[in-house]
């Protein structure tokens, strides 16, 4: 039943396309951009040890990171112990000042990488 119908000629179904079209093209345009934007802010912010991971390099409590509700348990440190790495500090302390509002989500982050991946 659909292939007697013309879809092509129904005004919203090109609209539909147009919009894709679009949306390819502005992710291309932007693909290019991020790329390069990124490689530049991770040759500012330099290379850490590599060893360290992001529960290493936070203490306990750290505020919007920990979720302490008894004292002692906290699931983002379950495993790991606060560590004083003086290069993947530095290196903490420029993405904070990279970060718009001072204050990056650092769950979302994967400190052993930042010395070979810009994302």
């Amino acid at each position: 039943m659909a292939a007697s119908t013309n879809i092509f000629a129904e005004k919203e179904t090109n609209n539909w396309f147009k919009a894709c079209l679009a949306l390819i093209c502005t992710k291309e345009g932007l693909t290019n951009f991020i790329g390069t934007e990124l490689q530049r802010v991770h040759a500012a912010v330099g290379g850490n040890c590599g060893n360290c991971s992001i529960e290493n390099l936070m203490s306990c409590p750290t505020p919007d990171l920990c979720n302490n509700r008894k004292r002692n348990n906290c699931m983002f440190h379950q495993t790991k112990v606060f560590q004083q790495c003086q290069i993947c500090d530095q290196v903490k302390q420029k993405i904070i000042s990279f970060h718009r509002f001072y204050n990056p989500s650092w769950r979302n982050t994967n400190a052993e990488r930042w010395a070979t991946e810009p994302w």
